[in-house]
C-alpha cells in the first residue's frame, strides 16, 4: 500500500528552494519513505 502525497502551493515553492540549496535528492529520499510507510522514521 502506498500513500498519495498532495502538495500545497507553499510546498511547491519550498521544493524550488530545496533544489536551489542542493537538497533535492535528500528531500526526494524522505518523500519516497513517506510514500511507502507514513510512520517510518528516516534511517541515518
Amino acid at each position: 500500500m502506498t500513500w498519495d502525497l498532495i502538495f500545497t502551493k507553499q510546498a511547491q515553492r519550498d521544493a524550488e528552494k530545496l533544489a536551489a540549496a542542493g537538497l533535492k535528492s535528500k528531500a526526494d529520499t524522505l518523500l519516497k519513505i513517506l510514500r511507502v510507510n507514513l510512520f517510518q522514521t528516516h534511517r541515518r
